[in-house]
């Protein structure tokens, strides 16, 4: 049996098969997930971001360009799903080490 290439797979979900994008999904989804765990750092995060990518691509298939590879682009809109979802966080204060409050006692080196 023959396997479809991701050419042909875009093509026929662009045409609505479910099944023929279902398959680019199997596909892809190791490489997604590693993409959005690299960026987000959490587990539950990487796997909200990795469906996120595939129901953002399944929506703009139309925008893909057919005659480049199909793995970088489904990274690239996990990797821009990521980014939007750090840019939507409210800004939380970092406390470096430095600004905590520290006692002689604590530290000996400052005695």
């Amino acid at each position: 049996m023959q396997t479809a290439t991701d050419s042909a797979l875009v093509a026929q979900a662009r045409r609505g098969s479910a099944d023929a994008f279902g398959l680019l999904v199997e596909r892809y989804q190791s490489a997604v997930y590693n993409v959005c765990y690299r960026l987000m750092a959490e587990r539950r995060d990487a796997e909200d971001m990795t469906q996120e990518t595939f129901i953002r691509a399944y929506q703009r298939l139309h925008l893909y360009d057919p005659t480049r590879p199909f793995g970088p682009w489904i990274k690239r809109v996990a990797a821009n799903i990521c980014y939007n979802a750090f840019n939507q966080r409210p800004n939380e204060p970092l406390q470096l080490d430095e600004e905590r409050d520290v006692t002689p006692h604590d530290n000996p080196a400052q005695l």
